[in-house]
């Protein structure tokens, strides 16, 4: 099954302004049930979240809620990178963004080794998908990568990947990613929207 991926940055100050419910991470994890946002069925997961706060609720992501739209990081030259963009979510495309298919962060921070929580957690309605965080230090290390670098990483990551086998669609992502990342301060963080 592929899901559709959009990632996007946003600032602490932009995370605790637009996502009323958003939340910072535990410092030690704990064990909840629940079920899977893809396929329904009930699990047992462990989870840095601490939960939404008491009284909030899921921000939108249906409409730019008065803020402007910005360009994608990467033109949607494509009749396909056009329709990922068009459905991409409007809020989100407030941010800095991408729209792509099948990008996970976890997949990413798992592949290089990082096993840092993602630092904020917030949540979307419930037929808006999810949004996922990639932990800093893994942002913070494909930022720094050199090319030669970021394509071994790439192809080690497609052989890992639970949705990307080519490492050569592993290494757009990196670029993007770092594209993402550039200009941004250090208070930056990179999440995936992803729905199914």
């Amino acid at each position: 099954m592929a899901v559709y991926s959009t990632l996007f940055t946003a600032a602490d100050t932009e995370i605790v302004a637009c996502f009323p419910d958003a939340r910072r991470r535990l410092a030690t994890p704990v064990t909840r049930s629940g079920s899977n946002p893809f396929t329904g069925e009930a699990t047992e997961y462990t989870t840095w979240d601490p939960g939404a706060p008491e009284g909030t609720a899921p921000t939108t992501l249906a409409g730019p809620q008065g803020r402007p739209a910005v360009d994608p990081v990467e033109p949607a030259d494509t009749d396909y990178a056009k329709y990922l963009e068009a459905n991409a979510p409007p809020f989100v495309r407030t941010f800095p963004h991408v729209a792509l298919k099948s990008v996970d962060p976890g997949d990413i921070a798992e592949a290089l080794g990082v096993e840092d929580p993602p630092e904020w957690f917030f949540d979307c309605p419930d037929d808006e998908g999810c949004v996922v965080g990639l932990p800093r230090q893994a942002l913070r290390r494909i930022s720094t990568m050199g090319e030669d670098e970021r394509r071994e990483f790439a192809a080690e990551w497609a052989t890992q990947s639970s949705w990307l086998s080519d490492p050569g669609d592993c290494d757009h992502v990196l670029r993007l990613i770092q594209r993402l990342a550039h200009g941004v301060g250090d208070d930056a963080h990179l999440f995936s929207h992803m729905l199914p």
